[in-house]
């Protein structure tokens, strides 16, 4: 018997295959997506997948969608934008938004600011060369990169009321001024790092390393602690408490609501112009 059997080159010689789209064969993602997803339907009916990501089914099954890099954060702002009525609400939200501290976001702004940086031009440099009156207020928002919306959140009034200023810190209870004052809360809140709650409250200063209550003069001539009363906020004994310490030693050490409208100005001013907190 013979057990040498001829395969199926021997029979009919060289195969020649029909080049076709690797991205279309059977052993492509796009067929095991497809076996995936009739899986879903088959043995996961209670899964409401199609709630979660409904925009799968609708990909076109081509290379493109095959081989495409995205990145993550791209997929999930489109999901974002899709729990809202229409895209354009999503944006709005986010431009009349004045908490947490990277609010409002422009994405008209954005773009204006990405079509200059590829033309190589900032906007103060075109509005210098271009605009027929001076507007001193436009030109420093130029000069930041701020937009309309964030230059507003920015120069709120020293006189703000407390529902103001405790919105533009995300709270919502009743006590702003005892409850805003624990650190862990405050650094939570301002999204600020350690090092960057000591840069907030000392600066510059030299501070002395086994004895933080030991620093050098001068705090109370820094912006956020000129509330009117000659002072400054500091740490308490155990640092888990912002207290106001007066020159004098005599007032409250309550932490007055005008630091807190100063200190998210200053905050986010620094955030938005990437630049360090002592400068």
């Amino acid at each position: 018997m013979q057990t040498n059997l001829p395969n199926y080159a021997d029979l009919f010689g060289n195969i020649d295959f029909k080049a076709g789209d690797d991205a279309r064969t059977v052993y492509s993602p796009a067929a095991y997506l497809t076996d995936l997803l009739q899986m879903l339907d088959d043995e996961f009916g209670s899964i409401d997948f199609d709630t979660r990501r409904g925009d799968i089914k609708a990909i076109d099954l081509n290379a493109e969608n095959t081989t495409t890099l995205i990145p993550y954060l791209d997929i999930a702002n489109e999901i974002l934008e899709g729990r809202v009525t229409t895209t354009s609400e999503a944006y709005a939200a986010l431009e009349s938004a004045v908490y947490p501290f990277n609010m409002p976001f422009s994405l008209e702004n954005e773009k204006i600011k990405n079509h200059l940086h590829h033309l190589g031009i900032s906007a103060h440099e075109l509005r210098r060369l271009f605009a027929t009156s001076t507007d001193y207020q436009t030109v420093a928002r130029d000069y930041l990169g701020l937009s309309p919306a964030e230059l507003s959140g920015l120069i709120i009034a020293d006189s703000a009321p407390v529902a103001a200023v405790a919105q533009s810190y995300g709270y919502s209870g009743t006590s702003f001024i005892s409850e805003m004052s624990a650190v862990a809360t405050f650094m939570e809140a301002t999204a600020l790092s350690p090092a960057e709650m000591r840069e907030v409250l000392y600066q510059t200063l030299y501070v002395e390393p086994t004895d933080h209550a030991i620093v050098e003069a001068g705090r109370e001539t820094f912006y956020i602690n000129q509330v009117g009363s000659a002072g400054y906020v500091t740490l308490n004994a155990d640092e888990t408490t912002l207290e106001w310490r007066a020159v004098d030693a005599t007032s409250d050490p309550s932490v007055p609501l005008v630091w807190f409208v100063r200190t998210s100005r200053f905050v986010r001013l620094a955030k938005k112009s990437v630049s360090a907190l002592p400068n």
